[in-house]
């Protein structure tokens, strides 16, 4: 399972959050947007109205060098976190993907980053948003503002970019597992007419014991393995005193692809025993719900 593309944790973190929350309440839905192709700025601006954003034109002197790669974004204000959007239409995903590729450099973190802000990243074909977000926040101001971060991250993985999430899920007899797997790919023409392929992908383990001496056990050191294919993980952690362990989000990639009628294999070492099971898909959600089970 490989990992890439530090700069744009903050984006992935945001993410994952998300997804937790759709696929603990499979009422959560997200329409798609825009057809397949090319997007214009009326497709992103609706998309993130429908969402709930209400978006006013930025009038004020931006904080940021905003041209990139000959492209002027058009800037907004968000009236609920008063966060500043920059958002860049080119012309094509070719030319996006010269600016922002999925791995954001350190050019173009420091086009935003002040003394005291980050910038967060979010690419959907054509597109890149970028959001700076407010200097001071207050407490309620600062809950908002990663609220609205993770509704956005929805709006473009999801109605954006077709993205999707496979849960994949398995037991032996100590132990039980479940990755929850989000991914996203399209197929694009460059400039010249050839076909080329852009893709993202990340997963997020947890693992329970279930086995007898808990108590006397617990915490359980443990060493862990996933295996799929093209792909693996491997940790070295402890669960808590219930004998869970969530082995966290890391970054995304842009590597091979796990597909639902793949099997993980998981192998987990503690107390001197080892124990291997398989993980298979349960449930797939993309933009629609619940696609699979």
């Amino acid at each position: 399972m490989k990992k890439a593309y530090p700069y744009v944790l903050c984006v992935l973190i945001a993410v994952v959050g998300s997804l937790a929350s759709i696929y603990l309440s499979p009422s959560a839905q997200v329409d798609a947007a825009a057809a397949k192709g090319l997007f214009a700025l009326g497709d992103i601006t609706e998309s993130l109205r429908v969402g709930g954003f209400n978006l006013l034109v930025f009038t004020g002197h931006p904080s940021a060098s905003p041209e990139l790669g000959g492209i002027s974004p058009k800037i907004y204000s968000d009236v609920n976190t008063h966060g500043i959007l920059y958002i860049y239409v080119f012309k094509s995903v070719s030319d996006r993907s010269k600016v922002a590729d999925g791995g954001i450099d350190d050019r173009l973190m420091a086009s935003f980053s002040t003394a005291n802000l980050l910038p967060w990243f979010f690419t959907a074909r054509n597109v890149l948003i970028v959001v700076m977000p407010v200097q001071t926040p207050g407490l309620e101001q600062f809950k908002m503002q990663n609220q609205r971060l993770q509704t956005l991250s929805d709006i473009v993985f999801f109605r954006l970019n077709g993205g999707k999430v496979l849960v994949f899920r398995g037991e032996g007899t100590a132990w039980k597992a479940e990755v929850v797997y989000a991914y996203y790919e399209y197929w694009f023409p460059d400039p010249s007419g050839r076909l080329q392929y852009e893709n993202w992908d990340k997963e997020h383990p947890w693992i329970i014991y279930q086995g007898d001496n808990l108590k006397k056990l617990s915490p359980i050191r443990f060493g862990c393995s996933f295996e799929a294919p093209e792909e693996s993980l491997s940790v070295a952690e402890s669960t808590d005193k219930n004998g869970f362990a969530d082995l966290g989000d890391g970054c995304g990639g842009n590597g091979a692809l796990i597909r639902a009628d793949d099997t993980i294999e998981v192998t987990i070492h503690w107390d001197g025993k080892k124990e291997s099971f398989s993980l298979r898909c349960r449930m797939g959600l993309n933009h629609d719900g619940v696609t699979t089970s």
